[in-house]
């Protein structure tokens, strides 16, 4: 959540079209993502023409259409020389997330770096987010750097030598494609898969129990209906060791046998 005395983002940081070539460069990769989505990663990818000691990255993401996960190195060459404080901030009510990185913190001092290539790209970090049904109303979701935010005030800097530099930023965005993603059988939109799953169907067709604005989540056993047959499926396969659940299960996904089901 937000710390006190946190400033919202307003504006954007300059930004370039596109990388320059032989100059320090951090870009946020196009990616695409079908409403409903679940843990999308978009890689923040820099360029550093000499060794980097430490970064930090502001980005502002589309609060009313993305729900952010985390931020992390997994897989990167940070990671792989060792970083010695990673620290991840997300100030949900605001729709921005801090995110720093320092190579080299502790004794005894290595000298961990990222090295200079000019030119070459490299992944800084992930950002995980889950892309929200609403998601469906735009075409495409912006991502973008923001500089001077929070108290004290925190850019997107590249730590060279001992100097703080402000490399050039070439914000994006996660283009919506597709139809909605979903995972079936996770009727009540926990995240979790359980009983409580098979309640909310049975809820739903005999207690005016509301209904999910995807209905394939309900379609446990995918015949393209919703009858007193998806709860027992589910129940089977959670107790009596029954048939897995079809596609999209146990990750989100998109319907691969549609149907006249609304899925929104």
């Amino acid at each position: 959540g937000a710390n006190s005395g946190t400033t919202s983002p307003s504006t954007a940081a300059p930004a370039t079209a596109q990388m320059v070539s032989g100059e320090n460069n951090l870009l946020i990769a196009p990616s695409e993502a079908a409403p409903g989505t679940l843990n999308h990663v978009v890689e923040i990818v820099g360029v550093n023409n000499a060794d980097v000691k430490g970064y930090s990255i502001v980005v502002n993401y589309g609060l009313e259409y993305l729900e952010a996960v985390a931020v992390n190195i997994d897989g990167t060459l940070a990671e792989a020389v060792g970083a010695e404080f990673v620290n991840y901030e997300n100030y949900e009510s605001e729709g921005f997330f801090i995110f720093a990185v320092l190579l080299d913190l502790l004794p005894p001092y290595a000298g961990q770096v990222i090295p200079g290539i000019p030119d070459f790209e490299l992944v800084y970090a992930n950002f995980v987010c889950n892309v929200l049904p609403s998601a469906a109303e735009v075409d495409e979701i912006p991502l973008v750097f923001v500089n001077d935010v929070g108290t004290p005030p925190v850019s997107n800097i590249f730590v060279i030598d001992f100097d703080s530099i402000s490399p050039n930023l070439i914000s994006g965005a996660i283009s919506v494609i597709g139809e909605v993603a979903f995972v079936r059988g996770d009727t009540n939109l926990d995240t979790k898969f359980n009983i409580a799953d098979a309640v909310t169907i049975l809820s739903y067709l005999h207690a005016g129990g509301a209904a999910p604005d995807c209905l394939s989540i309900m379609d446990i056993n995918d015949d393209g209906m919703i009858t007193q047959s998806d709860p027992i499926y589910e129940l089977n396969y959670l107790f009596l060791s029954g048939p897995s659940i079809p596609a999209p299960f146990p990750l989100s996904g998109l319907d691969p046998t549609p149907d006249g089901l609304s899925c929104e």
